[in-house]
């Protein structure tokens, strides 16, 4: 992003940073410090402007502009982020009336790493005449998003009260890099801490600031490695140093997609974490390397390996406005959303581990059963430049594509060498009770070959002589079984053999199916805590559990394949509905939801409460979160469950009319969508706050351009003082914007009175961004387009970081409308060029469409009438599928090119007229079409002769001369 105040790097200090400093004042005291970003606003912490703001009582707050000759203007609250949320204590003031002359907006640049780099800052601190300078220097991030600054020791006045607020000058990039936010209570420590200036875009996104390519941004830093290691640990390792070399070569070289094919327990996974990891974490210049590894399995997480799960958990190496983006468009595409993730992950060495796809094939073919893994596999293999993909199963991957070095297998049958396999067989005796230090490298050698060397035989092979200290050795020895057959025997015995606390928690392991805490097993286990922690330890200690680095508990797919077959039916279905009701226990606040993996214990609960039989219990726990599911690109899973439902005779519940009506509102067709709210209105249900399901009935009928019917359905549920707070607002939203879209400007004022009744200081920021919402829309449809603009401006800077931020590119169009309508058409441009490309992003037709035809009327206004033309096109071909009303008439645009005046008045003026009845889209007075030039004619000799004269006109050319 540029700024109409950008500086080049060498911009003298007083201009760039200086003249942007402002005093928040209690009366003529600062209480703290702020910074000029334009001419109207400025950023400060929220605890200043609550300072400020809460001494003044009916007066209001206001700023000084130190280097402007000490003008005092007055300022108004325009967003707030308390201290303790996500992005906290920014608030973004409004300067009444504008900056003064003499002031300048700072130079504001999103910094890499800073450590160590001077930084200059002025203040007001307490008890001290006038603004103050003290400098240092700036420390590393914090967890907590922080940057320490470190004041000089020697010499130098240090950061305190009266500080906060104040922009950083960071002496190195020559440009502001964020406010202070806080100091050290230590008076003697001189360290304070800033808010970096891409946590303040977060919360306020349309601050225009410079950012050198040559300097990536701090929160652009991405994870190194996501999800679930497969195989837990690496805490042992031995041999396989030329496979390991190769399958190395294969990751880092022309392949897209490695597949390591093996029998089960012979190490495919530890072999493939052991390469990711030295991979990712290799720092030896010259040498191969990964920048990430993103870990998937059929066994980790949700236990489930779609589509959806792959793109979510990828596209968590993205920076968060990136992952939202690609989310929506994932939601909106889906696979054809493939390519954007691959070309927003092309600058980086990307791994992606798909583990135990056996449980997605079929046994004899090794076809891979359904759509969302052969379609991934293909866009890898087909794409110009894609993450590696590395696959582990019994059988190699099927999957017919035209690149035929896109896919090689790299197969893994042999266990370790028996020299290699002795050495790890005393390691992992830890304790000596297996006895493997009273034998010799030859007896351990044996007892390895006896397994083939297989990595979980030889696990088996210790348990096994814990187990039998004096008969082991000889049994397995003598045994005449071939070494796969004596792998199976040793599974079994050593489940058989557990009683108790230990047999119970390897069954609930086998049942989850995935990796498992130790309170999560205790929980679902029938002894008591202190028992079932000693059976732990115990399993540990034998290996019948691997507990890896990150915690977890593991049971090996051969153990786990045994386990589930000696399970009656009435103890599968016993530990499934306890893993449910653990996993129900387990939900974090959903208003902390951002990502799709923030709602897996609720899929979890899903999965085992219908297998465990509770098919309508299930269900309901899936609707509860089907609109957040379904809303962040997981469609098909709700999709699914309902089929599942239907087969096995719950597909007339309540529950399952409100999963297929969030899969329709998102995903389908709105009048399917509100006849099953409808439908689960009429009936009741035993879940959910009253009213929201005639909430959701409005809301698709609103979305459907049923603006009357919307209001009929929605008007009783803001009326009833029985339906919970919460409900009433987002219906009383829904029914003001239903007012404003039917012209009914005098209801609607109504609603916006009532909205402020209902809303409360710890509403969400989504309510916030509601409410705000509303008041824009209703500014814009009663004449107001300067409150229009003020507050869509408020809303979009509310709905970032929420599970609604893709929202926000809506009230950008909005904003947009509002400037045109002022005259303002240079900002309506930039604001609705952010609407459209932010819309056009996450895969949005109809926020894209909006922006896109308000663009053209920018374009008319700026003269650039083949812009105008193209962006009137576009808009078209958004729109008609959406059904927009009067989207069509904006052909007309185009035949304006080359129309004389009166024409074109004609034209425009008939356009407007079927446009009226939609506010989104800028409908401009006669006096506005007035100041629409034709397009004027201009022959071959007057371009050559303009040409010769101005060495800027081919630039004009291109832009829209006719």
């Amino acid at each position: 992003m540029t700024s109409e105040h950008t500086q080049v790097s060498s911009a003298p200090v007083r201009l760039a940073f200086e003249c942007g400093v402002v005093a928040i004042l209690d009366g003529d005291v600062p209480v703290g410090t702020g910074m000029l970003v334009d001419s109207h606003h400025v950023v400060t912490c929220a605890h200043v402007w609550r300072e400020a703001a809460g001494r003044q009582d009916a007066r209001p707050v206001t700023v000084r502009f130190p280097f402007a000759e000490q003008v005092v203007r007055p300022v108004t609250l325009v967003i707030e982020r308390t201290e303790g949320s996500r992005y906290g204590d920014i608030a973004v003031l409004r300067v009444e009336g504008g900056a003064p002359p003499g002031s300048s907006a700072v130079r504001l640049v999103v910094p890499g790493d800073v450590s160590g780099h001077r930084f200059e800052v002025w203040g007001f601190p307490r008890a001290r005449a006038g603004e103050q300078f003290a400098d240092g220097r700036l420390s590393r991030r914090r967890g907590d998003d922080l940057v320490q600054m470190e004041g000089d020791r020697s010499t130098g006045l240090s950061i305190g009260p009266g500080y906060s607020g104040a922009p950083v000058w960071d002496a190195q990039l020559r440009a502001v890099v964020g406010i202070v936010a806080s100091v050290d209570p230590d008076k003697d420590a001189k360290t304070g801490y800033l808010i970096p200036l891409d946590v303040i875009l977060r919360v306020w996104p349309t601050l225009r600031v410079d950012a050198p390519a040559s300097v990536p941004a701090l929160w652009e830093a991405p994870p190194r490695i996501v999800g679930l290691r497969p195989s837990g640990s690496l805490e042992h390792w031995h041999d396989r140093d030329e496979l390991r070399e190769r399958l190395a070569d294969l990751i880092t070289g022309p392949h897209r997609v490695v597949g390591v094919i093996g029998r089960r327990g012979v190490g495919k996974s530890g072999v493939v974490t052991k390469v990711a990891t030295d991979l990712v974490e290799s720092r030896e210049p010259g040498t191969p390397s990964l920048d990430c590894v993103v870990y998937l399995s059929t066994r980790t997480g949700a236990a489930d390996l779609s589509l959806d799960r792959i793109v979510h958990e990828t596209s968590s190496l993205l920076p968060d406005i990136a992952r939202s983006q690609l989310a929506r468009r994932f939601s909106a595409t889906r696979a054809a959303a493939l390519p954007a993730l691959f070309e927003a992950l092309a600058d980086r060495a990307v791994l992606i581990v798909l583990d135990n796809l056996d449980d997605l094939q079929e046994p004899q073919s090794g076809a891979i059963l359904g759509v969302d893994i052969p379609v991934f596999l293909r866009a890898v293999a087909d794409a110009p430049s894609a993450p590696t993909v590395i696959t582990t199963s019994q059988r190699a991957l099927r999957l017919d594509v035209e690149n035929d070095v896109a896919i090689v297998h790299l197969e893994l049958h042999e266990g370790l060498d028996p020299d290699h396999a002795a050495s790890l067989l005393r390691q992992m005796d830890v304790d000596g009770r297996a006895g493997t230090g009273k034998l010799d490298d030859d007896a351990l050698r044996a007892l390895s070959r006896r397994v083939g060397g297989v990595p979980r035989g030889l696990q088996l092979v210790i348990a096994h002589l814990r187990d039998h200290p004096m008969s082991g050795r000889r049994r397995l020895l003598r045994a005449e079984s071939a070494p796969d057959e004596l792998l199976r025997q040793l599974v079994s015995d050593a489940f058989d053999g557990l009683v108790g606390a230990t047999r119970k928690a390897v069954e609930a392991v086998a049942v989850a199916g995935v990796p498992m805490s130790v309170d999560a097993l205790v929980a679902v286990n029938e002894c008591p805590s202190d028992e079932v922690e000693d059976a732990l330890d115990e399993l540990v200690a034998r290996r019948e559990l691997i507990c890896g680095d990150d915690g977890l508990l593991r049971l090996h797919p051969l153990d786990t394949d045994y386990v589930l077959s000696r399970l009656t039916s009435k103890r599968r279905i016993d530990l499934d509905l306890r893993l449910a009701d653990w996993y129900a226990e387990s939900v974090s606040d959903r208003a902390g939801w951002r990502q799709l993996s923030d709602a897996d214990p609720v899929k979890n609960e899903y999965r085992h409460r219908f297998r465990g039989g509770e098919r309508e219990e299930a269900l309901e726990a899936l609707a509860e979160v089907a609109d957040f599911i379904v809303r962040h690109g997981d469609a098909e899973f709700v999709r699914v469950a309902v089929q599942r439902a239907e087969h096995d005779g719950v597909s007339d519940s309540a529950a399952a009319d409100v999963c297929r009506g969030f899969t329709e509102l998102f995903a389908g067709d709105l009048a399917t969508a509100a006849a099953y709210f409808r439908r689960r209105s009429e009936r009741g249900g035993p879940r959910g706050p009253s009213g929201q399901w005639e909430m959701w009935s409005g809301i698709a009928l609103r979305h459907m351009h049923r603006p009357a019917e919307a209001v009929d359905v929605l008007s009783p549920l803001v009326a009833d003082l029985t339906v919970p707070r919460l409900i009433r607002f987002r219906a009383a939203f829904e029914l003001g914007l239903a007012h404003c879209y039917n012209a009914n400007t005098e209801a609607a004022a109504d609603v916006v009175l009532l909205l402020v009744e209902l809303r409360e200081p710890g509403d969400s920021a989504v309510v916030h961004a509601w409410q705000h919402n509303m008041s824009a829309l209703y500014a814009l449809v009663t004449g107001d387009p300067a409150a229009a603009a003020a507050e869509a401006e408020v809303s979009a800077a509310h709905y970032v970081g929420t599970a609604e931020a893709d929202n926000g590119n809506y009230m950008h169009n909005l904003r947009g409308v509002a400037l045109l309508e002022l005259g303002k058409w240079d900002q309506a441009f930039e604001s609705l060029s952010l609407a459209a490309d932010a819309s056009a992003a996450v895969g949005q037709d109809r926020p894209e469409g909006l922006a896109r035809a308000n663009l053209a009327w920018a374009n008319l206004y700026l003269g650039r009438w083949r812009a105008a033309k193209a962006s009137a096109a576009l808009a078209v071909s958004k729109l008609e599928a959406c059904g927009e009303l009067g989207s069509r008439a904006l052909v007309h645009i185009g035949r304006t090119v080359g129309s004389d005046a009166a024409e074109t008045g004609r034209i425009l003026t008939s356009l407007v007229e079927e446009l009226r009845p939609n506010p989104d889209i800028h409908r401009p007075s006669q006096k506005g079409i007035a100041a629409i030039e034709p397009p004027r004619r201009v022959g071959r000799l007057d371009l050559l002769r303009r040409w010769s004269h101005d060495t800027s006109f081919p630039a004009a050319v291109s832009a829209g001369v006719a």
